[in-house]
């Protein structure tokens, strides 16, 4: 979740500070750049500094920054006279879970509202919990104690008897005043899947998710005879356990019906779960590997350096799948315009990577990690934030690849 930070304007303070003192190139000459450091509601300090971008002024402070520290603006942006660059602390709340004061507990977080951290928190935890409604834009403060509910909700079935109705059918073969039943009458069910919404274990609302007749109702027919003479009572009963046989073979193969399809659904639920938890596990790795790309900005070690007799700038954990020209990887085949060409226009071949222009721009050099020296080409839908798709020749070789956390240099 990006989390909204909210800062006041140091603009104009930046612009006096810079009329009233200057630059340092101004007194000595030497190469340096006049920003305005300032650390959640502290004062405002203005600091001469050589480094070419917000990491290296932190580190050249001597500034770490925690788990839960933000720092504005972000630590890759090249420094600039004037700059106001702001740290955020992380701040700690004591959480009430459901009311639950005894069992109050400490929780570190970044700075933001109480409805963000709510939100926050749920993804933390698994656990999907609320606060009040009135108090969502409240901003946290450390020390502060936060009221929050848990939300959930379970369903149930429930069955319902449908009646049946009564048909009356006049029979010339049944003498006048003799009546016998045809067919019997049966009752159906009608089955309600019913969801229960609870806050802090209490229930607060119910909605009828679907109601579906699970077994219709049988009319029962029966025979009214106007004629003078009519069958005996064994054929009518024959004729009667005839027809229910028929019913009980129809209600039969309807059964078998309903539970193939009730197989069947099963297995798509399992496989949905399967895919959703691969995804989240996808997703959990991801957001180890920024952890770890962030972590590499916040201590006093250099960003640049030399991997293989190359020069590099920067390094980043990136997320890297693989991908070649065919058409389970481009949507195109062999003959198709644009086959075989990325979105710069170079050929897709190896050392050709794909990557998020926000993140890597394209025309960048790099060295990748088990892979070597390559160019940012090409991008690609899926290919968003801290992820690097890289080409191979063969599918057999992507197979091979499958998924991995490599270190990416970003070459002079």
């Amino acid at each position: 979740m990006k989390v909204k930070r909210r800062l006041r304007a140091l603009i104009p303070l930046a612009l006096i500070f810079a009329a009233l003192f200057g630059t340092a190139s101004a007194f000595d000459g030497k190469s340096s750049t006049d920003v305005f450091y300032k650390e959640n509601e502290g004062d405002i300090k203005c600091i001469s500094s050589r480094a070419k971008t917000v990491a290296g002024f932190l580190a050249e402070q001597k500034i770490t920054l925690g788990d839960f520290d933000t720092v504005t603006p972000s630590v890759d942006t090249e420094l600039e006279q004037s700059m106001n660059i702001t740290v955020l602390r992380g701040i700690t709340v004591n959480i009430i879970l459901d009311g639950r004061t005894a069992r109050k507990r400490p929780v570190q977080t970044a700075q933001m509202t109480l409805g963000e951290f709510a939100y926050d928190y749920s993804l933390r935890t698994g656990t999907n919990y609320i606060c009040d409604e009135t108090q969502y834009g409240t901003e946290l403060t450390d020390g502060m104690e936060v009221q929050l509910s848990t939300k959930k909700s379970a369903t149930f079935t429930k069955d319902d008897e449908l009646p049946f109705d009564q048909v009356v059918q006049e029979s010339p073969d049944l003498a006048k005043g003799v009546s016998a039943v045809l067919i019997p009458g049966e009752t159906g069910v009608e089955t309600s899947i019913i969801r229960v919404n609870y806050v802090s274990n209490v229930e607060v609302s119910r909605q009828i998710v679907s109601e579906t007749v699970t077994r219709e109702p049988v009319s029962e027919v029966i025979l009214q005879g106007t004629g003078e003479a009519g069958p005996t009572l064994e054929e009518l009963d024959a004729e009667a356990a005839k027809i229910q046989q028929e019913r009980i073979d129809a209600a039969r193969a309807a059964a078998e019906q309903a539970a193939a399809e009730q197989k069947a659904a099963e297995a798509a639920a399992e496989k949905a779960k399967q895919e959703a938890a691969q995804k989240a596990a996808e997703q959990q790795k991801e957001q180890e590997a920024a952890q770890r790309v962030k972590a590499s900005y916040t201590n006093d070690a250099p960003v640049s350096g030399v991997i293989d007799g190359l020069d590099y700038t920067n390094v980043l954990v990136m997320s890297a799948t693989a991908y070649t020209a065919d058409y389970e990887s481009t949507g195109k085949n062999p003959g198709d315009p644009g086959f075989g060409i990325t979105y710069s226009g170079m050929k897709a071949q190896v050392g050709v990577v794909a990557v998020d222009p926000s993140v890597i721009p394209l025309g960048t050099k790099l060295y990748i990690e088990g892979y070597g020296e390559a160019v940012a080409g090409d991008t690609g839908g899926a290919i968003q934030g801290n992820k690097i798709d890289l080409y191979f020749n063969s599918e057999w070789e992507c197979t091979v690849f499958g998924r991995q956390q490599l270190k990416v240099y970003v070459l002079k």
